[in-house]
């Protein structure tokens, strides 16, 4: 190569260096309100206005399943007389928790349990406060907001007005949340106990499920009565387990013989 060829070649080389060391990224465009997509904030459907009836009411429902989001509860007679007339989906409630410490506990199962709730309708038809709107229609139905609630097997009753019994308790310590406490029988043999929860009447009343202190059994005399043959304390709601249901014995005395 001639060393003239060879000088311009360079020469070119190097001012196309040099200028592509001065180039600079294309700007990135500035971001702005105008700029940004905004998602829109989802919809409320539920009536913020919508009053409660003055009238407390306690209510057993079972849960229907219609694999829709729409109202699921009723009462066990309506559900008899709805489902000969063909209008069960038009009678059926929606209920709305006063606040968590009521929410329904994850192991209700619709096939095994009830629901009993206590609480007051909403004065008109409606969607329990703070419901979305989806993409599918959602009917408004009556909505009833509960302060209370116990799960019960189905078949079982509630009853206030058993007769009261005074008799001595002792605790299970069975390792689960299943029902710990039975009788106390002198001639009781090792399995031969029944084993049911224990629910106090008022919160002033200790509660005899804290009693255990990991060590000594507690043994209890309490005065009270039977209020269900199968189901669960007032708003319980365990941790974790799937505990059965068992007789519910609802102390209104209680005197603690040890700890």
């Amino acid at each position: 190569m001639k060393p003239s060829i060879f000088i311009t070649l360079t020469i070119s080389i190097l001012l196309s260096c040099t200028g592509n060391s001065n180039l600079q990224p294309p700007p990135i465009p500035s971001i702005t309100k105008d700029t940004i997509a905004e998602t829109p904030a989802p919809k409320i459907i539920s009536d913020p206005n919508n009053k409660l009836e003055k009238k407390e009411q306690q209510l057993e429902l079972e849960y229907i399943t219609w694999g829709c989001a729409c109202a699921n509860w009723i009462t066990p007679a309506n559900r008899i007389k709805y489902e000969k007339e063909n209008a069960l989906s038009g009678n059926c409630i929606f209920i709305e928790p006063a606040d968590s410490s009521v929410q329904l506990p994850d192991f209700f199962e619709p096939g095994k349990h009830n629901m009993v709730v206590k609480g007051r309708f909403y004065v008109n038809k409606d969607y329990p406060q703070g419901s979305i709107q989806t993409e599918e229609p959602l009917e408004k139905a009556k909505v009833f907001r509960y302060t209370e609630f116990r799960m019960i097997a189905k078949g079982s009753n509630i009853n206030n007005t058993a007769q009261r019994q005074t008799f001595s308790v002792g605790y299970g310590a069975i390792g689960c949340t299943c029902a710990q406490w039975c009788r106390i029988h002198s001639n009781a043999r090792p399995g031969e106990q029944e084993y049911f929860y224990l629910e106090r009447a008022n919160n002033r009343l200790p509660d005899a499920d804290t009693l255990f202190n990991g060590e000594t059994l507690p043994r209890d005399l309490v005065t009270g009565y039977f209020i269900t043959t199968e189901g669960y304390p007032q708003n319980y709601n365990p941790a974790k387990g799937s505990p059965n249901p068992a007789k519910v014995f609802r102390y209104e005395k209680i005197k603690i013989l040890s700890r």
